[in-house]
């Protein structure tokens, strides 16, 4: 190239410059800033980018618990503190190689000139000899520069060659350091990876403990719930099974079937009544009548008598009414009592079970929305879970592509070092 055919261009001081100045392309964090210990070429560059799901220190996209991250980080440091130490020897060890080299090019620069200024001053004697003289010494003369050229020639190939020996060195050492550094990121990737691997497992840990929690909860207040209807389910038992008469727990329809039934007994109890009372003031009108027509047809009869007796007579009937009235009313009474606890017995007129069933209905519908809600949220867990992992593999296949990359440019840098340096 025209650079390389400049008699100005000096390759090591070129290198130099590129070393000191160069600029390699690293992965940017989300902050804006390089990730790593610098760009330099004295502490290695970066190696390759690393994937999006692994932060600075260590952790990774996905949450975990506090106790992880720490341990992580401590890792991740050490790695870290391992990276950096390679560096800082493989760059202490260029300086000292450098170092020797500029010593031996100022050594080999002080020889040189030297040389050169004694055959300028062997030249400088020969000029000033007169001619008879110089022509008797020139040849001595011509030997001593000519011996000075060559101890010149021989001592800038020697350092050549010595300069080359350490140039080999240098690149041996940064191709170790290239090497160790290939390891130790492989180690921290590998680190990050595991602890990657820890945080999801312990997040799929916590959300089955989680869910566990859940479902103990739910069953707690299912378990209460039945116990609580059990209870009520009792007590209305004991209501239903109660033949007191009593129905202040009845619904509408309960309550419009116990007015029928007191409308229906009171117009039977009336009729009965009723009846009874025409059959008796029969019974008694044809006492009465008799009574009067035996009188009628005995004129010897005594009459005081007789009217005595009839008065007893009437006052039994009497007596025989009143206690045939209230056999009927506690007939009546005892019929209603019946027909009130066979309306009882039927759970279609107590308000009761119409509050149970709509409990139940609005029960049914809480357990149904939040087995939805039970069933969305794990839903979304699963995806987000599928999510990260696929994230995680593509970051794994991004890693494993971009690191054969560099294996492959490496190779390759090593392959054009060792043709130069055969060639």
């Amino acid at each position: 190239m025209p650079q390389y055919a400049s008699p100005y261009y000096d390759p090591e001081k070129a290198h130099e410059y590129y070393m000191k100045n160069r600029e390699l392309k690293g992965y940017k964090d989300r902050y804006g800033g390089h990730r790593g210990h610098g760009t330099s070429a004295a502490s290695g560059g970066t190696l390759w980018q690393e994937s999006p799901d692994q932060k600075p220190g260590g952790g990774s996209t996905a949450a975990s618990p506090t106790s992880t991250p720490s341990t992580t980080s401590t890792q991740t440091r050490s790695t870290d503190d391992e990276i950096e130490e390679v560096r800082s020897n493989t760059a202490s060890t260029v300086k000292s190689i450098r170092d020797e080299i500029y010593s031996k090019r100022d050594s080999l620069k002080e020889y040189t000139t030297s040389l050169s200024d004694a055959n300028k001053q062997l030249r400088e004697e020969l000029k000033s000899m007169s001619k008879a003289e110089r022509k008797a010494k020139r040849e001595e003369y011509s030997e001593k520069i000519k011996e000075n050229i060559a101890l010149a020639k021989k001592a800038r190939e020697e350092s050549r060659a010595y300069i080359k020996e350490l140039r080999e060195k240098i690149w041996e050492a940064r191709r170790d350091q290239r090497e160790k550094l290939f390891e130790l990121r492989d180690k921290r990737h590998q680190e990050k990876r595991d602890a990657r691997e820890k945080k999801f497992e312990e997040q799929e840990y916590e959300h089955q403990n989680k869910v566990q929690e859940r479902i103990s909860k739910a069953d707690a207040a299912e378990e209460e719930y039945k116990s609580k209807r059990m209870e009520s389910d009792k007590a209305q038992s004991e209501r239903e099974n109660t033949e007191d008469g009593h129905t202040g727990g009845f619904n509408e329809k309960g309550k419009q079937a116990v007015k029928k039934l007191r409308e229906k007994m009171a117009a039977e109890k009336k009729e009965t009544i009723a009846r009874l009372n025409e059959k008796l003031d029969q019974k008694m009108e044809s006492r009465v009548a008799a009574i009067r027509r035996q009188v009628e047809n005995n004129p010897g009869l005594n009459k005081e008598l007789y009217l005595s007796k009839a008065k007893s007579l009437l006052g039994d009937l009497k007596k025989e009414k009143s206690k045939m009235v209230k056999s009927a009313q506690k007939d009546f009474k005892s019929k209603y009592a019946r027909e009130i606890n066979s309306l009882k017995k039927d759970k279609s007129n107590w308000s009761y079970y119409d509050r149970k069933k709509e409990q139940d209905t609005r029960h049914k519908e809480r357990l149904d929305k939040r087995s939805k809600r039970w069933a969305e949220s794990d839903n979304a867990y699963a995806s987000r879970r599928a999510t990260t992992r696929a994230r995680y593999n593509e970051a794994d296949k991004k890693y494993e592509k971009q690191r054969e990359a560099t294996r492959q440019r490496y190779d390759e840098a090593d392959r054009e070092h060792y043709a130069r340096k055969s060639s």
